[in-house]
C-alpha cells in the first residue's frame, strides 16, 4: 500500500542529506551526467557538503518524479541568489 498525503496523492519520501539525494539521483556518475558536469565536480560538491544552485530545478524535478524532496539546505543559495521556494524542502 502507498502512503497518500489527505488530498489523495502519494507522499513524497523526504532527503535530507546531500548522499541521500545523490543516491536517489543514481549516484555520482549520474548526477554529473544530469547536471552536465564532470564526475569529480561532483565529488568536490560533496566535500562542500552542498549542490550548486543552479542544478536545483534539475534536480528537484528528478527527485519529485521519483518520489522524493529534499531538503533545500543542500543548495548553497546566496543571498543574492533566492531560492525557488519558500519551504526548507525542494518542490
Amino acid at each position: 500500500m502507498t502512503d497518500t498525503t489527505s488530498d489523495g496523492s502519494p507522499s513524497k519520501h523526504l532527503l535530507f542529506s546531500f548522499n541521500e539525494v545523490v543516491r536517489a539521483l543514481g549516484g555520482v556518475s549520474k548526477l554529473a551526467k544530469l547536471t552536465d558536469c564532470s564526475r569529480s565536480s561532483v565529488w568536490n560538491w560533496r566535500k562542500a557538503g552542498v549542490f550548486p544552485p543552479r542544478h536545483y530545478r534539475v534536480m528537484r524535478d528528478v527527485l519529485f518524479e521519483q518520489g522524493y524532496v529534499a531538503d533545500l539546505r543542500l543548495w548553497a543559495f546566496t543571498g543574492s541568489e533566492k531560492p525557488p521556494a519558500t519551504i526548507d524542502v525542494a518542490a
